[in-house]
């Protein structure tokens, strides 16, 4: 068997960083599904309870299920609270797993980058595959904004209803304030 050569080693050394990188890449978008997933179904189970909510407060129960209608409204924000929180939770948790891959990925990116051979653009410079995702670059935060904060938003909702359910929110000026109306 013939010996490989430099060029065919780094061709092969190329080929498993692409391997890796392609690897890498398919865990993030595990990640990135188990994310989005999370935050459909909160939003789903959300405006379920916001709706149940929203009826019983303003219509009430009728008389055999007077009781029953004060009792889904005194649970439904700790259920709502309780889902956002859990959500919030397990959202952080594939943040844990993401930020290490998305770091990986950067690595992955330069390799190909500085040891392949890339195509030129019309002007003749090579063209470059972005780096995208990693804590360097801020795509990976700014793009990350709606899962990280949504769910705390609705959590901050559910508590407020909360407090107000127990008369501790006695002034909602800023619902009262002239920039709202």
């Amino acid at each position: 068997m013939p010996e490989a050569t430099g060029t065919e080693i780094e061709r092969r050394g190329i080929r498993d960083v692409i391997a890796i990188a392609d690897f890498v890449e398919k865990l993030i978008q595990s990640e990135q599904q188990w994310i989005m997933n999370r935050l459909q179904w909160l939003f789903t189970s959300q405006s379920f309870l916001l709706t149940a909510y929203g009826v019983l407060v303003t219509r009430g129960g009728t008389a055999p299920y007077e009781a029953l209608a004060k009792l889904l409204v005194s649970l439904l924000p700790w259920v709502g609270l309780c889902f956002c929180i859990l959500v919030g939770i397990a959202i952080f948790a594939a943040e844990c797993v993401l930020s290490p891959l998305g770091d990986t990925r950067h690595s992955l990116t330069v390799a190909i980058n500085e040891h392949s051979t890339m195509p030129r653009d019309e002007k003749g410079n090579t063209i470059k595959i972005p780096i995208v995702g990693t804590k360097k670059r801020k795509t990976r935060f700014f793009g990350g904004l709606p899962h990280w904060f949504l769910p705390w938003i609705l959590a901050i909702l559910w508590l407020t209803l909360l407090l107000a359910r127990f008369g501790i929110v006695h002034n909602w000026t800023i619902l009262q304030s002239p920039w709202l109306h």
